[in-house]
């Protein structure tokens, strides 16, 4: 009976608890990290310490919440994508998946595209890296797509940017996403010059064809 009271009580505190501490451990590049975080069930902004119970929610499937992770390896993917992407929103984070290697039990990156119900990539064909511009430069580099994707939507003529040539989305997230050649997004924001422009004119980027920016949050992601 002193039992069943006892986990009553606790149940109670933890629901009407403003905030509570939780821990889980991941696999990044074959380094097990532990993820220590609040969660908090008042609204406020998600922090590397803090996340709010509604995005914790709405960031995981209803497979991972009732079946999880197993084994040592046991954060949902949504904590992991937070740790590859810092400065970014829950909401701006939404383009991206995680890249995860099954063999060795480890999440190697993140990548632009659909996710499976554990936020890992359904098509894992790029590997996204930060590049270091400023966010007046993100922020023109943008803004300058947003430009070219209105202007090419209101011509009957898409050629410019056939599946084959290139591409621009503007995703629900707010997010700035360019696929192709990197001499077309370099030609389409007029980037020689710049840090993105320095990227995208690299030898190893040249070669290998078609590549992925992807614009948000004041930050520019390039993915290949």
């Amino acid at each position: 009976m002193l039992l069943r009271v006892s986990m009553i009580i606790l149940l109670q505190c933890a629901f009407v608890a403003p905030a509570w501490a939780a821990s889980c451990t991941t696999s990044l590049n074959g380094k097990l990290h532990q993820i220590d975080y609040t969660v908090s069930r008042q609204d406020r902004i998600d922090t590397s310490q803090s996340v709010p119970k509604e995005e914790m929610k709405g960031n995981t499937s209803v497979r991972e919440r009732l079946f999880g992770r197993w084994g040592e390896v046991d954060c949902p993917g949504y904590l992991t994508l937070r740790e590859f992407t810092p400065d970014l929103s829950d909401a701006e984070r939404k383009p991206f998946c995680l890249i995860y290697d099954k063999d060795g039990d480890t999440y190697t990156g993140f990548s632009e595209g659909d996710r499976n119900a554990y936020l890992i990539c359904k098509n894992p064909k790029t590997f996204c890296e930060r590049v270091n511009t400023t966010k007046d430069e993100a922020t023109s580099i943008a803004r300058t797509g947003l430009d070219v994707a209105r202007r090419t939507a209101l011509t009957t003529a898409r050629s410019a940017l056939s599946a084959d040539v290139g591409e621009i989305i503007t995703h629900s997230s707010g997010a700035l996403i360019m696929k192709g050649s990197g001499s077309f997004i370099s030609s389409a924001l007029g980037a020689t010059g710049t840090s993105i422009g320095t990227a995208l004119s690299a030898p190893a980027v040249v070669a290998t064809g078609a590549v992925t920016l992807v614009g948000v949050g004041g930050a520019v992601y390039f993915c290949r």
